[in-house]
């Protein structure tokens, strides 16, 4: 039993580390997208002052992505010494 519960919690943090970079793949690559679509455009017109937010929210994302893996990691520990504890 205690395999099974230590295997699960495992599974549960490569499940996290994939999102977590499935979440940063997309949000460079949509930096990246905006980025060369504001190029495009007259500084200082709507479109450009859109873009510059998508830029400036994306940004924001990636700024965030490290406290959450730091999260996902410490309640997967946490997890795993209940799972030990209740063992003994």
């Amino acid at each position: 039993m205690y395999r099974k519960n230590k295997k699960a919690n495992l599974s549960i943090l490569q499940g996290a580390i994939i999102t977590l970079l499935i979440i940063a793949v997309l949000a460079g690559l949509a930096g990246t997208v905006l980025d060369k679509v504001q190029d495009t455009q007259t500084t200082d017109s709507a479109a450009y002052n859109v873009t510059a937010k998508g830029l400036e929210t994306f940004g924001t994302v990636g700024d965030f992505l490290p406290v959450v893996g730091i999260i996902v990691v410490v309640v997967v520990i946490v997890g795993l010494v209940m799972v030990i504890r209740g063992r003994q």
